[in-house]
């Protein structure tokens, strides 16, 4: 038994010194090894490549894109602008326009007022007229009720001298009812006719 145990393990030694060292085995896992090692910073590197290449991209395009709407909202203000001056000046002729109109109705309204000036002085001249009027038409009046008693005054004295009785109580009448017209020395002269004509 002891000489079969030798006889294995020397035929195993043998076969081993025999049987050569498999070399590409142990060089594919050294370089796996090595790819293994060297593939997860390439992986993060290119990713972290991608990532700034994707934020550039991004960048430029946000830059494209506010430089459009720069742009943009530079040609609406100045569109703005441009409507705005137009406005403006469009308000001004209208207020140079209002201006003169208002310097129109300024000199319309002193005419106006000298013309209601003059109509002022014209019609307190045409009151202090007519007050005129009024007091010679007033003493006309007078005038005529005093020559109409002053008739029948000289009606009822003649109807004394020559008349009938009939017209002396008619003309005594018309002076009772003129009488106020008279002054006192006529009615002194009616009352000294009447006394002698009740004397007679």
């Amino acid at each position: 038994m002891a000489e079969d145990k030798k006889e294995e393990s020397l035929q195993e030694k043998q076969a081993t010194a025999e049987t050569p060292p498999d070399v590409s085995g142990e060089k594919a896992r050294k370089k796996s090894k090595m790819t293994e090692t060297y593939s997860v910073p390439m992986y993060v590197t290119v990713m972290f490549a991608v990532f700034i290449v994707l934020i550039l991209l991004s960048y430029f395009i946000s830059q494209r894109n506010s430089n459009q709407t720069i742009s943009s909202m530079s040609t609406e203000h100045s569109k703005v602008q441009a409507q705005a001056l137009e406005n403006i000046e469009e308000l001004q002729e209208t207020n140079l326009a209002l201006t003169e109109k208002v310097g129109e109705y300024e000199e319309r309204i002193s005419q106006l007022e000298k013309d209601m000036e003059d109509l002022q002085e014209e019609l307190e001249g045409a009151q202090a007229d007519q007050k005129k009027y009024q007091a010679v038409q007033e003493s006309l009046t007078q005038q005529e009720k005093k020559y109409a008693a002053l008739h029948a005054l000289f009606e009822y004295a003649q109807a004394i001298e020559s008349g009938t009785d009939t017209e002396i109580t008619s003309t005594s009448m018309k002076v009772e009812a003129q009488k106020d017209a008279l002054d006192a020395e006529m009615r002194s002269y009616y009352e000294a006719l009447k006394t002698a004509r009740q004397a007679g």
